[in-house]
């Protein structure tokens, strides 16, 4: 593994800020075509932090599956979202909104890792499935090799994976 292979990569936190925003908004509106209506604020609140806790880790788990060895990246992006979020809360004039040090501490460290189990999960998915490919192709690559070494006395290769009974070209025998 080379040297810029460990260094965290910026745009791969940035683009899983964007993701973990795409997520959430996809999630959030197919929520909201079969859950409308009367509902209490507790239950709001509920859905609107399992959608954010279902984005950070499906968005956590794309990232993971569709990059290489990208497995902290997702969650910085994550306790980014966060801070972010918080930021937003300086504006809004509802105490119970305001931005604290306690909140994003708390709210960052589960984002990390719900996020982290998610990347995690994509990368090992990802693995298993290249490992799987890449052992076939290894297999027949070992069973030519192998081929070559255990046909037989009579037999050679052919053309084409057949083999076919060596002819004996000696006229005395």
């Amino acid at each position: 593994m080379s040297s810029k292979e460990n260094k965290l990569s910026i745009f791969w936190i940035v683009f899983s800020m964007i993701i973990f925003i795409v997520t959430e908004i996809l999630i959030g509106s197919a929520i909201e075509k079969y859950v409308s209506g009367f509902m209490s604020i507790s239950l709001r609140f509920m859905l609107m932090g399992l959608v954010n806790l279902g984005a950070y880790f499906l968005g956590g788990f794309l990232i993971g599956a569709i990059s290489r060895k990208r497995v902290w990246e997702p969650p910085i992006g994550a306790f980014f979202c966060v801070f972010l979020m918080y930021l937003i809360t300086f504006f809004v004039p509802i105490t119970f909104y305001q931005f604290t040090l306690s909140k994003l501490v708390v709210a960052g460290i589960i984002a990390f890792v719900t996020t982290l189990v998610g990347s995690s999960m994509g990368e090992h998915f990802t693995s298993k499935l290249r490992s799987a490919t890449s052992s076939k192709g290894q297999i027949n690559e070992l069973n030519e090799l192998k081929s070559q070494y255990f046909l037989g006395e009579d037999k050679q290769k052919g053309n084409g994976w057949s083999y076919e009974k060596k002819e004996n070209k000696n006229f005395i025998s």
